[in-house]
């Protein structure tokens, strides 16, 4: 039953992904400043504000994103695996790094220098309203900015904030409206689909990996005995699937100024997620297509206690171990189980070999 949910879930996660990944689309507060409608959204985490968003209405045509340029692109450019644009401009290709391959806006942006001087503006900007800009991002009529607001910032900074960046916003917004690159028709860049659906493959597994990872916590009986052996294994399987991932995100996607924002999520968040997914749904493939018989053996309770934190409270109990006669064996059971019985107690441990063989417990019973 697990296994089968499991597979389900992940197909959930992955068309939520994919949709979450093609649309940008968010919704704020309206309000405006000097005339020019504009929208904001605040975004918190913990009630300390996280981000900033605000938008006004943009260019129908465009799909980019403007963020600062990191170390990490600057590796991907020096080994050839990123290609962006330059404009030509030293200060603007040293802090700014164009995630697009979308040869009109290219050229708009080498071409124009409002443009070039509006987003410069917006980088460099020392407000005193405590803002970094994060990134300009340009998708489905509208254009936006994402801020990381430093300690201090209120919400009733906005109107500061509006009164420093609205003005390059529409400037940036006017001078794209100018350039139509497909005239009645919006222009649908390929990429974005191919890269939504590489991502959502590996939040999908991320999220599910998660989901599967908190719901097992949460089980006591049955557990692998195995587990040592079952993780090395789930790593492996994990290894080759992401390099897996990998070439297909290279032969897919191709050199672009963008495979290499995929591969980084790929790497950072699809491989945790794989080692996640692959090691709960072998775990749970091992116990629910085993068919060998139950082997029991009979152990004494020598010791219990209880290990409880500010989130969670353990019930364990120290019995003989079947495995190894020199130690005794840690079993953390529910908490119904461990208050009923004692120390001195002889309990039937009912082990099965696994369908994947990695050896399980199924069943702790008291003998009375």
């Amino acid at each position: 039953m697990w296994f089968l949910f499991g597979l389900v879930t992940l197909i959930c996660f992955f068309a939520f992904n994919v949709y979450k990944k093609v649309n940008a689309s968010w919704k704020g507060e309206k309000t405006s400043f000097d005339g020019v409608e504009f929208q904001y959204k605040i975004n918190r985490d913990k009630d300390e504000i996280s981000s900033v968003l605000i938008g006004i209405e943009g260019p129908n045509s465009f799909d980019f994103t403007l963020k600062r340029e990191s170390a990490v692109d600057r590796f991907f450019k020096s080994i050839g695996l990123a290609k962006e644009h330059q404009i030509g401009h030293s200060e603007f290709d040293d802090l700014v790094y164009v995630v697009s391959d979308h040869n009109p806006l290219h050229r708009e942006i080498s071409n124009n220098s409002d443009i070039v001087n509006a987003v410069l503006r917006l980088f460099t900007s020392r407000s005193g309203v405590g803002v970094n800009i994060h990134e300009i991002r340009c998708n489905s009529g509208r254009i936006w900015f994402t801020y990381k607001p430093r300690l201090g910032f209120e919400e009733e900074d906005i109107d500061k904030l509006a009164k420093e960046s609205v003005p390059s916003l529409k400037a940036i917004s006017d001078n794209l409206k100018t350039q139509d690159p497909l005239t009645n028709s919006k222009w649908k860049d390929p990429f974005v689909f191919k890269a939504a659906i590489i991502l959502a493959i590996s939040s999908g597994l991320f999220l599910n990996g998660l989901a599967h990872f908190y719901r097992l916590n949460f089980i006591d009986i049955p557990f692998t005995l195995d587990t040592n052996q079952l993780l090395t294994q789930g790593a492996l399987y994990s290894a080759g699937i992401v390099t897996l991932l990998i070439l297909m995100t290279l032969f897919i996607l191709g050199r672009s100024s963008r495979t290499h924002l995929v591969l980084v999520e790929l790497l950072l968040v699809g491989s945790i997620g794989t080692f996640l997914t692959v090691s709960a749904q072998m775990r749970d493939l091992n116990m629910e297509m085993d068919e060998s018989l139950a082997m029991g053996y009979e152990v004494e309770i020598h010791d219990m206690e209880i290990d409880s934190g500010r989130r969670y409270t353990n019930y364990n109990i120290y019995v003989d171990n079947w495995l190894d006669e020199k130690y005794t064996k840690r079993i953390e059971v529910p908490s119904s189980f461990y208050h009923s019985v004692n120390i001195g107690n002889n309990l039937l441990i009912k082990q099965r070999e696994g369908y994947l063989d990695f050896r399980w417990v199924s069943e702790i019973n008291k003998i009375h």
